[in-house]
């Protein structure tokens, strides 16, 4: 096809030595070729920057930007600065691009004029078990990553990460740019393959922790927010506190309790669930609100009461 327009894509990386050559060579080997490869290493202390080096010498596509600081959310604003591509997508550095899926996306674009596209991903667990999940453009039933989608560039035109989180920083960034969006589309295409690796963020020892952090997101959001949230904006965090609660749950059994192999499956099967939308919103509104308000009873539980109290703070605001 004939090449329209540049599409940036954004690889944050931090130690990751083993996997950023698969990342980094998943766009490079597209068929589409009018794109740029923003590469954000945050101070490495493996031979991470070494590889990414090397490639930079080889081709010109390739930029290498050593940041001062670490965190997925300052690396990725980091590269938002210098994008010059008119579509942007993004990749963690131990993830990976199905082949063909720039280019399709490029077409879908060409032919309908979106600004917003998402897409199928494939869930890997450590094990190599793979599981698809379909995603959706309706704001309600939105998973809230931003590395499935394509955006064009000037949704970001004054929108930024939250810094200063390990997790949860594409939650309200999702939401904005759904928001600002105006067509969108989802492709019923796998086109990412999001890997839970060993040592990873998400599989660390107290990776059960850093789902209460999308309440703190959530709730700085609401709190410095000027405008009301509308009702399908509400649904959508609902959605994302109890997909992430029941993700710490079912984390912390993993970690904590007699039968880690059954709960970790059951966490990868609420994934597909929640990312496939088999829960209702009306079921979703129920559990968000009821569940974590009687939670919030339970005997020094500050993550629970954390994340009532950021409920309670939004739904606040929706009823001004």
């Amino acid at each position: 096809m004939t090449n329209s327009f540049k599409v940036s894509v954004i690889i944050p990386t931090f130690n990751l030595e083993k996997f950023v050559e698969r990342a980094v060579n998943s766009v490079r080997n597209q068929s589409y070729k009018n794109v740029e490869i923003i590469i954000v290493d945050g101070g490495s202390t493996d031979g991470t920057a070494i590889l990414v080096e090397n490639i930079v010498k080889v081709d010109p596509k390739v930029f290498l930007i050593q940041a001062q600081k670490n965190g997925v959310s300052y690396l990725r604003n980091r590269a938002l600065e210098v994008i010059s591509g008119e579509y942007v997508m993004f990749l963690d550095g131990d993830d990976f691009l199905h082949p063909g899926i720039i280019e399709t996306l490029v077409s879908k674009v060409n032919d309908g004029g979106y600004d917003w596209i998402s897409f199928d991903y494939q869930l890997e667990d450590v094990k190599g078990v793979r599981r698809k999940v379909h995603v959706t453009e309706e704001l309600t039933e939105m998973y809230s990553a931003v590395w499935n989608k394509i955006y064009k560039a000037s949704l970001f035109q004054d929108v930024r990460f939250p810094e200063g989180k390990t997790f949860g920083d594409d939650v309200v960034v999702s939401l904005v740019l759904h928001s600002k969006a105006q067509n969108k589309y989802a492709l019923s295409q796998i086109g990412y393959s999001y890997w839970q690796r060993v040592g990873s963020v998400m599989n660390s020892k107290l990776s059960y922790l850093t789902h209460f952090q999308v309440a703190e997101v959530i709730k700085e959001y609401v709190e410095q927010s000027e405008v009301r949230l509308t009702l399908e904006q509400q649904m959508y965090f609902n959605r994302q506190l109890l997909m992430h609660f029941v993700f710490s749950i079912c984390k912390a059994g993993a970690e904590k309790l007699k039968y880690p192999k059954r709960i970790s499956f059951l966490y990868y099967q609420i994934h597909v669930m929640v990312g496939a939308s088999i829960f209702s919103n009306r079921l979703v509104n129920m559990l968000a609100i009821n569940v974590f308000k009687s939670m919030c009873s339970l005997p020094n539980n500050v993550f629970v009461r954390m994340l009532a109290s950021g409920i309670n703070t939004y739904r606040l605001k929706v009823r001004r």
